[in-house]
Order: C-alpha cells, then sequence, then structure tokens
C-alpha cells in the first residue's frame, strides 16, 4: 500500500461501524445504499475506508430508524451531519 493511498484511509473505528451495521442488518451494500439514499459505490468506499460518510440529518435519521439505534449509540464521526452552512 502506497503512504498516499495510506494516509487516505479513515479511522477504524468508522470503518467497522458502517460494515458492522449494514451486516447485522443482513444487507447487501445495494439494499444499505438505497435505504440511505447513497450509492453502493458509497457504501464500499466508506467500507474499505476510502472515504468517511458524510451524512445528511436525514440519512442519520434513516440509519438509526433501519439500525434500531439512538444517535448517541452511533460513532460521533457518524453522526455529525454534513455540509452545514449556518450564512
Amino acid at each position: 500500500m502506497t503512504s498516499e493511498r495510506k494516509s487516505q484511509q479513515k479511522p477504524e473505528e468508522v470503518v467497522v461501524a458502517i460494515k458492522a451495521i449494514r451486516q447485522n442488518l443482513e444487507m447487501s451494500q445495494l439494499e444499505f445504499a438505497v435505504a440511505l439514499q447513497t450509492t453502493p459505490t458509497t457504501v464500499s468506499r466508506w467500507e474499505r475506508g476510502l472515504s468517511e460518510p458524510e451524512l445528511t440529518i436525514v440519512q442519520v435519521k434513516r440509519l438509526c430508524r433501519i439500525a434500531g439505534l439512538t444517535l448517541e449509540q452511533l460513532p460521533d464521526k457518524l453522526s455529525q451531519p454534513a455540509h452545514i452552512d449556518f450564512n
């Protein structure tokens, strides 16, 4: 693995959490992607640590609902909605 690719990897906690939630639900990456309104490629990239989830509030709510988790039970990086513009 090159050092450039290694530096792109995200914290193991997020990778493990996403994959564990999906597998616990017995969902394919496609099914999980559809449930969160994203793409299977995006889910795959999350699980491989190539990108970090930047979920909208709607996606966070869906994730909690389908996984049967509260917001507090999700790792912090997953529960922060992306692209908030307060201006």
